[in-house]
């Protein structure tokens, strides 16, 4: 992803996304650093409770729900090491993402799951890093067209 691509572009400017942020800061207890580097077409249908590293990273059609933590490890020397996300990744309420992990596409990660270690694509995480191999078919996500 382009350096001055962010979630400040979702959004359409700078100016916009600084007004978000505070009002999800404010109202809903939200941390969404602006230096986070996110994709397009990011949904948060409940934005409460959400905490993501100024470090992490996302890609296209991501979904957060509640409760969700996206952050780096700082019991480790380098705390810049946080999650890198891929495209179309749901992440379900109250789950935990921490540290130097990679989360590949179309991954589902379910409610009040604890991921640190690499998730490949296609998979899905429930309970403390437990990846299961499965169907992870789902509606699209609303800003795509053709079924995911």
């Amino acid at each position: 992803m382009p350096e001055n691509q962010g979630f400040r572009t979702v959004w359409g400017g700078e100016k916009i996304w600084n007004k978000l942020l505070c009002m999800y800061s404010e109202r809903r207890h939200c941390i969404i650093p602006s230096s986070a580097q996110g994709g397009r077409g990011l949904r948060i249908p409940h934005p409460q409770n959400i905490v993501i590293s100024q470090y992490a990273s996302l890609e296209d059609y991501c979904t957060i729900y509640h409760n969700v933590t996206i952050g780096a490890n700082e019991h480790k020397s380098n705390y810049r090491n946080a999650p890198s996300i891929g495209n179309r990744v749901y992440i379900g309420a109250g789950a935990t993402l921490i540290g130097n992990i990679r989360i590949g596409n179309d991954v589902i990660v379910g409610a009040n799951a604890t991921v640190t270690k690499d998730v490949p694509a296609g998979m899905l995480v429930i309970g403390n890093n437990k990846i299961v191999s499965g169907n992870t078919e789902r509606n699209p996500h609303p800003c795509l067209k053709e079924k995911i």
